[in-house]
């Protein structure tokens, strides 16, 4: 019964709680989520679970994870000899995520805050764990994914991390792959970030990227100067590293050193060319 949805029938109530029965077992529903006044055999349904007491509650508000249902949860803490605990939606109740679920190497390990997709599963003894969703069990549920997500960023969460990169899943239920060099720095599962499409692949998974647009990485001086070369009549300043420094402070208002490192960088990402008249735009 651990972490299932059931039918009871109401036996007793208190001021604090509506004691129910299923099964022979009697469970004990806060009185804030009854509505109206409880009737002696009334029918309920619920989502029955074991508190932190180890009593035996049901919750009217039936949780969006469950034992065939995966879901997205919040980590709320970390026990490096247990796991870590997801919040499912019980108010006297997390629940445990094994370390033999985890990464071996606990710096991938989630940290607070981060999401793991989950499901519900119950041990022998009847303990109410959640399990991370697998890498083959994701990639016959994902949602084929539009060539009109190309470019187009999505939120994602990393589901594993393997040598060759790491898997994420979106809220919109696509499939992800990121390899490491669009790493921004070390990543975690869990771990949930906006990413930039940068393929839509033929199996209707995505390719993603953790690094901006290389425009959204320039200096305010170089997006200074592309956005006025991108506004000039034929994208082009008579103006390069060997022009009269009060002139470029006069045109641009800032040093000529400050010019040839804004020039440089926008050069070295190939959204202009240099040549002996001045700067062409090639974006």
């Amino acid at each position: 019964m651990n972490g299932e949805v059931i039918n009871a029938f109401v036996t007793d109530w208190n001021d604090l709680e509506v004691m129910v029965q299923a099964s022979g077992i009697t469970y004990k529903v806060n009185q804030d989520e009854w509505i109206g006044s409880p009737e002696l055999g009334q029918a309920v349904e619920g989502f029955a679970y074991k508190n932190k007491k180890n009593e035996w509650k049901l919750t009217l508000t039936i949780p969006e994870v469950s034992k065939s249902q995966f879901a997205f949860c919040p980590v709320i803490d970390r026990r490096n000899d247990l796991g870590v605990f997801v919040d499912i939606g019980l108010k006297d109740k997390d629940v445990v995520v094994s370390l033999d679920d985890l990464p071996d190497d606990k710096k991938e390990w989630p940290n607070k805050g981060d999401f793991l997709y989950v499901c519900l599963t119950s041990d022998k003894k009847d303990r109410l764990w959640a399990k991370p969703i697998r890498l083959d069990q994701l990639r016959k549920s994902f949602r084929f994914a539009s060539k009109m997500l190309l470019n187009q960023e999505v939120l994602a969460t990393i589901i594993a991390i393997r040598p060759a990169g790491a898997y994420a899943y979106t809220n919109d239920r696509n499939f992800c792959f990121i390899h490491p060099n669009e790493f921004l720095g070390p990543v975690r599962l869990g771990m949930r970030q906006s990413a930039r499409v940068i393929d839509v692949k033929a199996d209707g998974s995505l390719n993603i990227s953790f690094k901006p647009r290389a425009y959204e990485m320039i200096s305010d001086d170089a997006a200074m100067i592309l956005a006025m070369l991108q506004h000039t009549p034929h994208q082009f300043l008579p103006y390069h590293d060997k022009s009269d420094p009060d002139e470029i402070r006069h045109v641009f208002g800032i040093s000529k050193g400050q010019f040839k490192r804004a020039i440089g960088h926008l050069y070295k990402e190939r959204f202009i060319s240099i040549d002996a008249d001045g700067i062409h735009c090639l974006i």
